[in-house]
Parts: structure tokens; C-alpha cells; sequence
């Protein structure tokens, strides 16, 4: 039997119709309709947690300097995470981010701007997957099948799409980057188009995607010289591979080294947190079962169901293996990235930099409906075996049975869901028995089946679950908070000192606020949101992920600095702190100078301004690096400071 060769767009056997470009057109349409179908089920679907006080608003402020004509290095609107260049996730050296930002900051609503946002990035997510699954071999119907089911995915709609907007970017192109890199070991004419690629997937912000685009490119090289038995093509993947890390450095560098100088943990652990559990990554192809998940806070059932891949993955594989057609060399490349992905989801939860495991279901579920759909379009094209099929009854039987074992351990899981497990079991077993008559009759309406059917599986997650029950919906107020309501003085700056924030709490965000939060409604503060946990602030005021502080962070907050005689409150030109009435405010009473003065109080907050003018000094910064003094002094103002440095032998970078 002639081994099918992967790197080949085989001939389109379905549909004389339809063209591959309006297939294409069909696989956007289908993600928009996706967004959409979320969007209805939970208004503001796509603007949760870390989009709310984390992505859109810096955004939106990224956007606004676009607008000014300004290139976004920097934001003194924040100074923890004001370092734009430095903080990887906001994908700065991403043109294609950077028009977006642009784009929606001409949005009034940020819930609107964020679905905008998501849901473009969901259409070039399919779009990309639509012509993977082209270059794999597909025909058009089944990439299309492949581009729904992948951009619908449950983990990269309710996590990425609506919170972690930066892994959405990432993964879109990284799909488009693991097609181009299949054109380039073919046709070398296409390295360009993969580093580009490579490239836009490199930028977008998620470091992940750099271990999944070295994973796809070594699984792929190493089935081009099984095939080949030469290295021309793996030359090629590899010159598009190093182009394109060459060309991300600018946005890499910063990071690394603000990393390497950040209060960050790092080395090597394995405690297991957000990791995918082997047992429940598994449990693939039944869209209700509702996996555990140790995270926040603790193990807990995650819903919707993250491990869910698509409904047919199991039913395939079943009449694949009846009608022996599990062929190995046409799915080495598929099936041996979906391996390689599932190890990377087993941990370690801490590999250096890079955390929480679970973030690779994307890939893993992208690379096992590959794997399935490889499997069903050998199935459609090889004659059935009518020894082993006979009228169907065994097969339909064997279905049916999967779908009630399927049916029967996710009750088992989450008993008080019977009736979601009873709804979802009836669709599943209706449909699987009506997969094999499709498969029978050579497949020509089976692409069609399996979107429509798809689609009807995620009206009914949605329909049953509307939201992610782990990331939180932020109640963000009408009115502008109570920690950025009023103007500072000219120069001066704001600080809010309070732990936990209880952002779902409208009567507490109307006094408080929780990392970038504040810039939606104009404000500027020295708090920030920084996963990055850049040492200066970390270290001297405690502050954490989220801008949020301790109550020590007062004692350092008015220590006195050894050369200025002045505190750190001065020397950040602090005008206004906002402090929560707990052990914060406390410790702000014990250490406050007389200068400090109660200004207002609410019933979560309480504010302090000075009673004296901003000392006025002639140019002191507050903290330098190990290694670098300042050289000279050119502007000092109540606007404006600009000094030049000089870093010396013990400069380590970073900063």
C-alpha cells in the first residue's frame, strides 16, 4: 500500500462546488459564529478577569498612544507594568496586535472592544487550522471540520478567548506557523512565509508557544527523514525556525533579562498545579465530563469541560481500528505531536520561566482531531471490509456502548449534572450511530454531518455552561472608583495600599481598584498589574500580581533614603494613598508622617493627602539597578526628569 505523503495537497475529492477559497470564507464564518454563539449565551463573555484588569485596559491605553502618533515603549500612567517593552504578554513588537489596539481604542465599550478582539483572533485561528489540515492532507470539507472544532475549542474559548487573550494570539499563529512550516520542508520557497509566521507567533505573548512550535518543527522533522532519509528538508524548517526567533528578539530580550531580575519563581517543580490530570485527558471524545483541576484555589471540577476534543475523536478511531485503517505512516506526524503535547500537559508545573501545563490542551486537542480526521478520510476512501462490518450491527453496538461507558464515568465524576450528562449523552449516541452510515457511503455528506453536529454541541455548552467557573467577572462600577475619582496635584501621583480586592463586589470597586482597572475610567497610579513581578516594587512595597500590597508596605513607604533625606513617597512624587480599612491602615497610622492628612473615608477605603506642597528636589530617582549611577542631570521639573546613566562593570541587566 502506497504510503500517503502528508507534505502534498492531495486532489480535492468532496464537494465540486465549492472551492478551497470559499471553504476558507467558511472556516472564518464559522469562528465568528462561535464568538457570537458565546457572546449571546453570556453578554460580555469575552471580557473576564484578567481581561478586565489586565489585557484591554493597557490595551486600550496602547491604542491611545497609537492614536498620539507615540510609540507605546512606556506608560507613566502605571509604573507597575508601565514598562510596555518588558512586559512580553501585551505582544508589542506584533503588528498586527498593534493595529488591533488601534482599532478597538476607537471603542467606547471595552466589553465590545474585547469581543472585537477575540473574535478576530478566533477567525485567524480557524482560518489557519483550515489550511493545517489542507497541508496535512485534508480535503476541504474536513479541514473545515477541523477549523470549527478548533477554534470552538472549549479551553481556548472559556480560557484564552475570554481571559488569557495573549495565548489566543499566540496559538492563532502558531497554527498558521505550523502550516507554513509543512510548505517549507516541501517547497523552500516558503521559509520566508514560515519565520513570518514564526515570527507573529513568537511576539503575541505567550512564551508556551515557543516550546509548541519546537515541538511541531521537531516532530516534523524527524517524520521528513523517516520518509526521506535525507536532511534537505529539515534544513529548511530549520533556517525558517532560526529566522524567525532571530527576528522576535526584540521582543524576547527585554523580558528575559526583567525576568532574570524579577522577585519570579523559577527552577524546576512539580506540585502538580494546573496540570492535566492523565485520567481526565483521556476522557476526550464525551463533551460533559467536567475534569479536576488542582488550581485556584485547590483542587476542583473545572467547567465547562476543558479536556473535551470533539465529540467523534473516540467514534472515529473505533471504526478506523474495525475497518483497519489505522495507518501508521500517514498519521506520524499528527499522532506524534498529540504524544508530545500530552507529556508537556502531564508537567513539570514549573519548568524556568515557563508555568501551569495545562496551557498545551490547545495543541493537544488541535493535534488528536487531526490524528481523527487523518484516520476517517483513509476510512471514506478505502473499500469497507464486508467481512469484518457485515450489516453494521457490530459496530453500531460497539458505539453505543462508548457512548454509555462515556455516559456512565461522567456521572460518575459529577453526579449532580445527570441531566446535562443525560442531554449531551442522547446527542452523542445519535450521532455516533449515524457516523458509521456516513462513513458506508463513502463520506460525501460526512463533513457537513460532523459541522453540524459539532456545532450543536457547542450551542449546548454554552447553553449549559455560559461562563468559566474559575476565572471571575469583575464588577467594574458606573461610576468612576473612589481611588481614582479625584485629580492629584501637577506631578503628583496616587497609590493604593490593600490586599485582596474583592473585584466581583460593585460597592468595593466603586472605592477600590485592581491591577490596570483604573485606566479605564483615565486614572493614573503607581499600582499596576505586572506578571512579570518586577523587583523595585515587589521587594520595597511588597506589591504582587495584581498591584496589591501588605501591610509592611507603609514602614517601607516612609523610610527615609540614606542619601536624599527624603522617603520613597517622595521620591515617587507621591500626592494621594488610598489605604483598606484592615491591617493596611493600621500600619499606614503607625508610620504616616504629620504631613498626611485624612482626606476622605468610605466604607472600604480611606484616603490620605498632604498637607504640604511636593519637596522639591533637584532630580532623585528612586532605585537604580546594581551597577548603574547617574552621569549627569539635564531636566529636573515637577513635569519631567531626564538624567543620563552609565552602567558599569556590575550591570547584570535587567532593571
Amino acid at each position: 500500500m502506497a504510503h500517503q505523503d502528508i507534505v502534498r495537497l492531495p486532489e480535492w475529492a468532496g464537494s465540486r462546488s465549492l472551492s478551497t477559497p470559499v471553504m476558507a470564507i467558511f472556516a472564518v464564518l464559522l469562528a465568528i459564529v462561535g464568538g457570537v454563539i458565546a457572546e449571546l449565551a453570556e453578554p460580555g463573555f469575552f471580557f473576564r478577569d484578567d481581561m478586565q484588569h489586565y489585557f484591554m485596559p493597557m490595551f486600550l491605553e496602547i491604542g491611545g498612544q497609537l492614536a498620539q502618533g507615540t510609540w507605546p515603549a512606556i506608560s507613566l500612567k502605571s509604573w507597575f507594568g508601565g514598562n510596555l517593552v518588558g512586559e512580553y504578554q501585551y505582544a508589542l513588537y506584533n503588528p498586527v496586535s498593534l493595529l488591533l489596539y488601534w482599532i478597538i481604542h476607537w471603542i467606547a465599550d471595552p466589553a465590545a472592544a474585547a469581543f472585537f478582539y477575540s473574535v478576530f483572533h478566533l477567525a485567524v485561528c480557524s482560518l489557519g487550522i483550515f489550511f493545517l489540515a489542507r497541508a496535512i492532507g485534508l480535503r476541504d470539507d474536513l479541514a473545515l471540520v477541523a477549523a470549527l472544532v478548533g477554534s470552538t475549542n472549549n479551553m481556548l474559548v472559556y480560557w484564552f478567548a475570554a481571559s488569557w487573550i495573549s495565548h489566543l494570539v499566540a496559538f492563532a499563529w502558531s497554527a498558521w506557523a505550523m502550516f507554513f512550516l509543512i510548505k517549507a520542508v516541501a517547497r523552500p520557497r516558503h521559509v520566508v512565509s514560515a519565520a513570518a509566521a514564526i515570527y507573529l507567533t513568537l511576539t503575541s505573548g505567550f512564551p508556551q508557544a515557543a516550546i509548541a512550535i519546537a515541538v511541531w518543527g521537531s516532530v516534523l522533522a524527524g517524520e521528513r527523514w523517516y520518509r526521506t532519509r535525507t536532511f534537505m528538508p529539515v534544513v529548511a524548517l530549520g533556517v525558517s525556525v532560526v529566522c524567525g526567533a532571530l527576528m522576535s528578539l526584540p521582543a524576547i530580550l527585554p523580558v528575559a533579562a526583567l525576568v532574570a531580575d524579577s522577585v519570579r519563581p523559577q527552577g524546576i517543580s512539580n506540585g502538580g498545579f494546573n496540570t492535566a490530570l492523565l485520567g481526565d485527558l483521556l476522557k476526550f471524545s464525551f463533551p460533559s465530563h467536567v475534569g479536576l483541576l488542582n488550581t485556584y484555589p485547590g483542587f476542583r471540577p473545572v467547567t465547562p469541560p476543558i479536556y473535551f476534543t470533539a465529540w467523534f475523536a473516540l467514534p472515529v478511531l473505533l471504526i478506523g481500528l474495525e475497518r483497519r485503517t489505522l495507518s501508521w505512516p500517514a498519521l506520524l506526524l499528527p499522532f506524534g505531536a498529540t504524544l508530545c503535547f500530552a507529556v508537556l500537559a502531564q508537567g513539570p508545573d514549573q519548568l524556568g520561566s515557563f508555568r501551569y501545563p495545562f496551557r498545551y490542551l490547545p495543541w493537544f486537542h488541535l493535534c488528536l482531531v487531526l490524528t481523527c480526521l487523518v484516520v476517517l478520510d483513509r476510512t471514506m476512501t478505502h473499500v469497507p471490509n464486508r467481512t469484518g462490518t457485515g450489516t453494521g450491527t457490530g459496530i453500531c453496538l460497539a458505539l453505543a456502548t462508548l457512548s454509555f461507558v462515556m455516559f456512565a464515568l461522567s456521572m460518575q465524576q459529577q453526579p449532580d449534572l445527570w441531566r446535562t450528562h443525560a442531554t449531551f449523552f442522547i446527542l452523542h449516541l445519535g450521532f455516533s450511530l449515524v457516523l458509521p452510515v456516513m462513513t458506508w457511503r463513502h463520506g460525501r455528506t460526512v463533513g457537513a454531518f460532523l459541522i453540524a453536529s459539532s456545532l450543536c454541541f457547542t450551542i449546548a455548552t454554552h447553553v449549559a455552561w455560559p461562563h468559566n467557573n474559575i476565572l471571575g467577572k469583575m464588577a467594574l462600577p458606573e461610576r468612576t472608583p473612589y481611588a481614582v475619582s479625584d485629580e492629584v496635584t501637577p506631578g503628583g501621583r496616587s497609590l493604593q495600599l490593600t490586599g485582596y480586592v474583592y473585584r466581583e463586589r460593585t460597592d468595593v470597586m466603586e472605592e477600590a481598584t485592581s491591577g490596570n482597572a483604573f485606566l479605564l475610567q483615565g486614572g493614573e497610579m503607581i499600582n499596576g498589574y505586572s506578571p512579570i513581578s518586577p523587583r523595585g516594587l515587589a521587594e520595597r512595597l511588597c506589591m504582587g500580581l495584581f498591584g496589591w500590597t501588605c501591610p509592611d508596605a507603609a514602614a517601607e513607604l516612609f523610610r527615609h533614603d540614606a542619601e536624599t533625606g527624603l522617603d520613597l513617597a517622595d521620591l515617587a512624587r507621591i500626592d494621594r494613598i488610598i489605604v483598606s480599612q484592615d491591617d493596611h491602615l493600621s500600619a499606614f497610622l503607625d508610620h504616616k508622617p504629620d504631613q498626611w492628612l485624612m482626606a476622605g473615608k468610605g466604607r472600604f477605603m480611606t484616603e490620605f493627602r498632604r498637607s504640604e506642597p511636593l519637596p522639591s528636589q533637584q532630580g532623585h530617582l528612586s532605585w537604580l539597578p546594581p551597577g548603574v549611577t547617574v552621569d549627569r542631570t539635564l531636566i529636573v521639573s515637577d513635569m519631567e526628569e531626564s538624567h543620563v546613566l552609565r552602567a558599569g562593570s556590575a550591570y547584570r541587566g535587567g532593571g
